[in-house]
């Protein structure tokens, strides 16, 4: 990660992630920097995972989640895809962590509808990067 060419992104660079940073639970970055992240994670260790590995099968459901609500135009059957993907990764995220759902992540239940009725600008407006961007650069 470190030395790969972020382009467009590189204002969004992720930090870098030390041994340390892996043996705790939490990734200490910014909306940005972790959307960046997500976007091309699969890019930085794809070749690494096997396709049956739940935590890789984890990931590939929220990257789509997010290449679906970050889109600028989606034809309205995709909001159907969009609530199978959302239920997918919470039950998957639930069985893998024994946790609940935190009220952020169970919001993209609702997004499926949103995008129906109002189209991918309610989700870019919403959406927690957009405070983070400054003058005309922005996330994504």
């Amino acid at each position: 990660m470190y030395f790969f060419d972020y382009g467009l992104d590189s204002d969004n660079k992720p930090p870098s992630i030390l041994l340390k940073a892996l043996q705790g639970s939490k990734l200490k970055m910014t909306g940005c920097e972790m959307f960046t992240f997500v976007r091309l994670f699969g890019v930085f260790a794809g070749d690494l995972a096997s396709e049956d590995d739940e935590y890789w099968r984890l990931y590939t459901i929220l990257h789509d989640i997010l290449l679906i609500c970050f889109s600028k135009v989606l034809p309205l059957s995709v909001t159907s895809v969009l609530e199978v993907l959302v239920k997918q990764h919470h039950d998957l995220y639930m069985k893998l962590t024994g946790l609940g759902l935190k009220p952020k992540s169970h919001i993209l239940v609702h997004y499926n509808r949103r995008l129906f009725s109002v189209g991918t600008t309610w989700i870019n407006e919403h959406s927690t990067t957009r405070g983070e961007t400054q003058g005309p650069k922005s996330c994504g």
